[in-house]
């Protein structure tokens, strides 16, 4: 795989770092910043730099990331959006904000419960655009968070 940038937008340390194990795991290089408006300040600066862009959505305020995506849009950002969040953690609310959340530009969504009780990684995908299709295939390939036994000390 060609070098590839993925920029982390967390403000919680302990998930930050599970999601860089595993983007690193997978190959590929990662920048972390701790709020939206970093996260937003950091793709102006440099858009073609990330090929993707893995999000909370609480951070500086309740919402911050969701109101981060459209803002990346706005500025030409055509990478992949994943949003990291313990917001859709049950299927339900997934199934009714899918639509909305592709709407705003969110390429796919990682459950944060998933990870922190069964060191598990999923991205459930809400649009199949071209942007997202090397990094669907490579995430395919990710069954579990490396070095798990660790992270949960």
């Amino acid at each position: 795989m060609p070098e590839q940038r993925i920029l982390i937008v967390d403000d919680n340390a302990k998930y930050a770092e599970w999601v860089r194990a595993v983007l690193e795991h997978a190959g590929y290089l990662v920048d972390h910043v701790w709020n939206a408006k970093s996260g937003v300040d950091t793709i102006q600066a440099n858009p073609a730099k990330y090929t993707a862009v893995f999000s909370d959505i609480t951070m500086e305020h309740p919402g911050a990331g969701l109101f981060m995506v459209p803002k990346l849009r706005r500025l030409g950002y055509q990478g992949a959006i994943v949003l990291v969040s313990t917001g859709f953690d049950y299927q339900s609310v997934f199934l009714l904000s899918r639509f909305t959340l592709g709407l705003l530009g969110v390429d796919g969504l990682v459950v944060k419960r998933e990870l922190l009780q069964h060191g598990r990684w999923h991205i459930k995908w809400i649009t199949q655009k071209q942007r997202t299709q090397d990094l669907r295939q490579t995430m395919a390939a990710i069954q579990s968070v490396p070095n798990w036994e660790k992270k949960q000390n």
